[in-house]
């Protein structure tokens, strides 16, 4: 009886020291400033996105969220849950690239890069060489494709069951 009850006082003493330990780094953390979560409100949007396309100031990576895919694309979403695809293969019989793209996590955020390649819009895709490219550039509709580079997990602390 004595032997559970000095277990139980050295689970609860370990418990409580874990707190002690956690507390100021949690109370730090909110001194800080929000959790903003993986994605930040200074992160680029898709209509910002646009606008430096018509600038030709593409960026080199863009931070958003996974969602699924979609025929040869993988589909991602910004802040605001608009679509952002990203081309990662050639045909259905690419069996590599669908290798290349297993660990993606439905809602999980990443680090995204690739080349622009145009808009996709009504199961077309218009590249800035297309003479309607900029008929598309004005349409919000209009959906911004990229080819697949990759793909960084911006969290990596946390525990995949």
């Amino acid at each position: 009886m004595s032997r559970a009850i000095s277990v139980s006082l050295m689970s609860l003493l370990a418990m409580f020291a874990t707190f002690a330990f956690s507390l100021p780094r949690l109370l730090a953390q909110e001194k800080e400033g929000p959790y903003e979560g993986d994605i930040h409100e200074s992160d680029l949007r898709r209509k910002e996105l646009i606008e430096r396309i018509k600038k030709n100031e593409i960026p080199a990576s863009i931070r958003l969220r996974y969602s699924r895919k979609e025929g040869d694309f993988l589909e991602f979403y910004d802040l605001e849950g608009k679509a952002i695809y990203y081309k990662y293969r050639e045909d259905r019989f690419d069996r590599d690239s669908d290798a290349r793209v297993l660990f993606l996590i439905s809602g999980s955020a990443y680090e995204v890069t690739g080349k622009f390649l145009g808009f996709y819009h009504l199961s077309r895709l218009y590249s800035p060489e297309s003479p309607e490219f900029a008929e598309r550039l004005a349409d919000p509709d209009s959906i911004p494709v990229f080819l697949f580079n990759a793909a960084r997990p911006l969290r990596t602390d946390q525990i995949l069951l």
